[in-house]
């Protein structure tokens, strides 16, 4: 008779359902630590990436001075349609608003040709004329209302219009007032208080909802009708303060005008760019004066308001006499 080897009689065992339930369990531990870490470093890319679009910023600005000895200016003014002739769109000057504060081009499309989008402004032409609608056609494109990724910082996700700002092309950078204002034309000499010292782009963004937790961000090409703090700031508040109106525009109920502020999506705080091309992270905490903001006026800023103390204020203004340093 053939001998049965007692191997043959080996039964092949697999896992039990506890065992399962527990190799299931450590998975999803591994899982769940595992994705909070890949979010950082994504963010930490897309933040990485939004400082270096910041610089190239910074030499857009050192170009144009280069070529025009002064920076761009923060916005111009063109004659209001009916007393320009010429290619001129035909275009309204909004309700209720004089023909200075009407539509015009801004920093954003001045600096165009000094971002490899040379083709872009020969294409919008902005001399001479006032800026047109967001859906205005140039050709057989309406790039008003596209993206311009030079101008979007990729933390900042969601339209590529500001719907806030009727509807142009969104941009999450701004520039102060003090170097970008109505016809500026501000030299590097002008800065008296250095230029390692003075803050010249900002970071805004966009966000609509909800109602109360909401920043108005900007628009790439310079004022819409609504308000001029579509391609500006100042520091009147602290950076990070929401825009204060529930409306969907970015004007309605924002009295204190914190629709004029410096904000981010990342935590903590905000890139800027300095006139000497550097860009820093400035914490939302860093020591400001109180007193420039306000719930029931929109105050205008002056130097008054940059004690030694203030060095939000102090690295806004470019000759008060203040000079701080940032790390």
């Amino acid at each position: 008779m053939r001998e049965v080897s007692p191997a043959s009689f080996r039964r092949h065992r697999g896992f039990t359902l506890i065992e399962l339930l527990v190799v299931i369990a450590i998975i999803a531990i591994l899982v769940a630590l595992l994705l909070p870490a890949v979010q950082q470093a994504r963010e930490a890319a897309r933040r990485s990436e939004c400082k270096n679009k910041l610089k190239q910023l910074g030499l857009a600005f050192q170009n144009y001075h280069d070529v025009h000895s002064v920076f761009p200016p923060g916005l111009i003014n063109r004659p209001s349609s009916g007393s320009w002739t010429g290619r001129c769109t035909t275009m309204s000057n909004g309700a209720g608003l004089p023909n200075q504060e009407a539509r015009m081009w801004g920093w954003g499309t001045f600096v165009l040709p000094y971002v490899d989008q040379e083709p872009l402004y020969s294409l919008l032409q902005p001399d001479g004329c006032r800026m047109p609608d967001a859906g205005a056609t140039f050709g057989a494109d309406t790039p008003l209302d596209d993206a311009v990724l030079a101008f979007v910082c990729p933390s900042d996700t969601g339209d590529v219009t500001n719907a806030f700002l009727q509807g142009y092309s969104k941009s999450n950078y701004v520039v102060s007032e003090q170097i970008g204002a109505n016809d500026s034309k501000v030299q590097i000499r002008d800065i008296t208080d250095g230029t390692s010292n003075t803050l010249m782009v900002a970071e805004r963004r966009l966000k609509r909802d909800p109602a109360g937790d909401r920043w108005s961000g900007a628009i790439v090409w310079g004022r819409a009708n609504t308000t001029d703090a579509s391609n500006k700031f100042r520091v009147n508040w602290p950076i990070n303060t929401p825009t204060a109106t529930t409306a969907n525009n970015a004007i309605s109920g924002d009295n204190g005008c914190t629709r004029h502020g410096a904000s981010s999506i990342h935590t903590g705080g905000a890139h800027f760019l300095l006139c000497d091309g550097a860009v820093k992270f400035l914490n939302e905490n860093i020591a400001h004066n109180p007193a420039a903001g306000s719930t029931t006026t929109c105050l205008g800023m002056n130097s008054n308001m940059a004690g030694p103390q203030f060095v939000w204020q102090n690295l806004y203004f470019i000759d008060d006499g203040n000079e701080v340093t940032v790390d």
